[in-house]
């Protein structure tokens, strides 16, 4: 298999792992593998890899998750920039609001822009449907803060 196929199967797998996260535990040699370059060479599959496909093959069924359950009232953001580091921030909100944000998609270009500051900072443009959050920046509490 290639590292670029691989990584196809993979991101597959992963979606479902998201309905149990725990799930994500199973995979580690198999990350080492995806990133090998050229990602079009075909190349045998180590043993530690087929061992963690195959466990994860037969947990497959037992994965489960209720999807009617309800959002948890909380939005959470972050962002990373070379200059400023990595942060996490959050807010607690209705559930109508959790719930709209739910229901927006990243593969169609959805993504959600703050109430505008009051120091007249402009938001940049650009690419996808904007969908306007009617909180401030401030109205956020940090949760994870590294440089």
């Amino acid at each position: 298999a290639s590292s670029a196929g691989l990584n196809r199967a993979l991101s597959v797998e992963q979606w479902f792992c998201l309905l149990a996260r725990p799930m994500f535990s199973v995979f580690d040699s198999i990350y080492d593998f995806v990133r090998r370059e050229p990602q079009n060479a075909v190349q045998i599959l180590p043993v530690s890899v087929l061992d963690e496909l195959s466990l994860a093959i037969c947990l497959m069924p037992l994965l489960g998750a209720d999807l009617s359950r309800q959002y948890l009232p909380l939005i959470t953001a972050r962002d990373a920039a070379p200059q400023y580091g990595f942060g996490v921030a959050y807010k607690t909100c209705s559930q109508d609001v959790v719930e709209t944000l739910g229901s927006l998609s990243e593969r169609r270009a959805d993504y959600v822009r703050l109430f505008p500051e009051s120091d007249g900072k402009q938001c940049l443009d650009r690419l996808g449907r904007p969908h306007q959050l009617n909180f401030r920046q401030n109205s956020f509490r940090v949760a994870v803060s590294a440089k």
